[in-house]
């Protein structure tokens, strides 16, 4: 990937220039590149300043919205006893410093609310050498990467968020250091988009995937499925597995006929990369506390508090809301938590989603949206998740097609001319800073068909809907056994076509018996 045109401060003179402010123990090494911008010296004071464990410093240098929470944070006893957040740093020393363009770093971070209230808003991407207590979510030892984002309050520079980089993201749009450290953290971070929480060397830290059931509790089954088949089931598919090889013909009323395997089905097949988080750390602003709720319940306390309801519900843009409301606390997890030095991903405000479950706003209709998207994921063109911007827009109007920015109105106006909620997705982050081409859904639930196999599906949830795409030949047919001696064993199956719009469907309920059906779909009812 090419080299953009990004500011990367080097080379001489550092101790000229800066000696009369830091001490040369703030620096990783001598030859550290100086600062030649202003606005990066506050970046410095605050490297110094928690370096040095000097708490009222490193408070005054935080925009003044912040500053209160950072201070009840570190007067927090249960917290410095935990060793979370800054309180886990030993020391701390600037490695590498690059300031990046704005334009870009609007695509990953809530870069409006900034703009809304500060002025000459600059970024940085900031390699900060730590040794800590104990490695965790937010830190570990080593180079680690944060998003600094610097602008003036009252004609002081202030630090405006500190949050971890997304640093495969930025390697690979040319704004990267190229250095052996930064090779590390990006390792660190394709571990953390899978959800395995690991150091540089690799050592597993923490794993924080979602379970089974919370995936299925996403999708608003009560009875989520079991984990393992019963013995008897299990010897039954062994006997199969020996009387056939992974077929791709099947005999329906005595006619050989084509059912469909897994490359049939594109572009989306179930993902086994992109898991979601098991729970998401959120600071409650007027409690002074870290809530913990898994990523589903999150959206269930954000979506009616950020999206309109109506009496008479637009359930395609709510079911969009869903979605982008999910990924913003899905990115915040895994790819760039906002408030390491706090140990949250997010706060409960609009400085990232207004988080108020205590508000009681929930209603059956924003509960079936996000049960509706349940087990379903978006990743950008590059196959990566990412930051699902969202703003009120304007009533009565869609707002810019690909503009990277999915508008509350905009998705409403959508809605009544008759979009799904994948086309609203598809007309906001398509061929966007967001995702150079075209987004692309993703299952994440555990059931799915491996590679090679046949499409026979065997259940022992009582009834699972399995959810399948866009058969890519015409007059496919699928056949849906049952196993038997399961208990009040349903095996449910439902075609979509490339939008997710629902196409057909069948469901073979076996109670305990096998039996077999048949369902068919012509490629040319796909609109």
């Amino acid at each position: 990937m090419f080299k953009r045109n990004a500011k990367r401060i080097s080379s001489f003179g550092l101790v000229m220039l800066l000696t009369a402010c830091f001490s040369s123990s703030v620096f990783a090494n001598p030859n550290t590149p100086p600062i030649n911008d202003e606005s990066a010296t506050v970046i410095l004071q605050d490297i110094q300043a928690l370096d040095k464990h000097d708490w009222d410093k490193y408070v005054s240098l935080e925009a003044s919205e912040n500053q209160q929470e950072i201070k009840s944070f570190i007067e927090n006893t249960d917290f410095k006893n935990q060793f979370l957040g800054i309180h886990n740093v030993d020391s701390v020393t600037l490695s590498e410093i690059k300031e990046l363009p704005n334009d870009f770093v609007s695509r990953l971070t809530n870069f409006a609310y900034y703009q809304d209230k500060y002025q000459d808003i600059h970024s940085y991407l900031v390699g900060m050498d730590f040794k800590v207590k104990k490695e965790d979510k937010y830190f570990y030892n080593g180079v680690n990467y944060r998003l600094v984002i610097v602008g003036k309050e009252l004609g002081q520079w202030k630090i405006l968020e500190n949050s971890i980089a997304p640093i495969e993201t930025i390697s690979n749009m040319g704004y990267g250091f190229g250095s052996e450290d930064e090779k590390a953290a990006i390792f660190v971070a394709k571990q953390r988009a899978e959800g395995k929480i690991v150091n540089k060397k690799g050592d597993l830290l923490e794993d924080l995937r979602a379970s089974e059931q919370q995936i299925q509790a996403e999708k608003g089954y009560i009875n989520p499925a079991p984990s393992k088949l019963t013995k008897e089931e299990d010897k039954y598919l062994q006997e199969k597995a020996q009387q056939q090889s992974s077929v791709t013909e099947s005999t329906y009323g005595g006619v050989a006929q084509s059912i469909i395997t897994p490359n049939d089905v594109s572009p989306y097949k179930p993902s086994n990369q992109h898991l979601p988080p098991s729970n998401i750390r959120v600071y409650r602003v007027n409690y002074n506390r870290i809530d913990t709720p898994t990523l589903y319940d999150y959206v269930r306390g954000v979506l009616p508090n950020e999206w309109i309801l109506y009496t008479t519900p637009k359930m395609e843009s709510l079911k969009a809301g869903a979605m982008a409301t999910k990924f913003v606390g899905w990115y915040r997890v895994w790819a760039s938590p906002k408030y390491p030095n706090e140990a949250y991903d997010v706060k409960d405000t609009t400085a990232d989603q207004v988080y108020n479950p205590e508000a009681g706003k929930e209603t059956s209709d924003s509960l079936a949206a996000i049960n509706a998207v349940g087990g379903i994921g978006i990743e950008n063109s590059s196959g990566n998740i990412f930051y699902t911007a969202y703003v009120a827009g304007t009533q009565g109007q869609p707002g810019p097609y690909h503009g990277g920015e999915m508008k509350q109105y905009g998705a409403d106006y959508l809605n009544d001319q008759g979009y799904n909620w994948m086309e609203i997705l598809h007309y906001y982050y398509d061929q966007s800073d967001k995702s150079s081409g075209n987004i692309a859904p993703f299952f994440y639930s555990g059931s799915y068909w491996n590679e090679g196999e046949s499409l026979t599906y065997y259940s022992t949830a009582y009834g699972q809907t399995e959810k399948w795409f866009k058969v890519t030949s015409q007059n496919r047919y699928v056949d849906i056994e049952t196993v038997p001696y399961g208990p009040e064993t349903d095996t449910y199956l439902e075609l979509y076509d490339a939008n997710l719009r629902f196409l057909t469907s069948n469901d073979d309920s076996g109670g305990g018996t096998t039996l077999r059906s048949n369902l068919t779909w012509n490629e040319s009812v796909d609109k």
